[in-house]
């Protein structure tokens, strides 16, 4: 996760495209990558972030509302 938003951060591209970043994570680490990526998507309101998951993100959503 860290790479890649390293990566994204030296890329001219407006878009930022994370596809199932989360697929092996326990809940805890979910839960944490989520909300950093939804604080740098917040901070970099110039590019656009599409975030695809096939998990169910109701156990984070509080952390979620909390971030934003």
């Amino acid at each position: 996760m860290a790479f890649l938003l390293a990566v994204g951060a030296n890329t001219e591209t407006p878009f930022r495209v994370m596809d199932e970043y989360d697929v092996f994570m326990d809940p805890v680490n979910r839960r944490m990558a989520t909300i950093t990526l939804l604080e740098c998507a917040r901070d970099h309101a110039d590019f656009q972030y599409i975030i695809l998951t096939p998990q169910d993100l109701s156990v984070s959503t509080a952390a979620v509302h909390a971030a934003l």
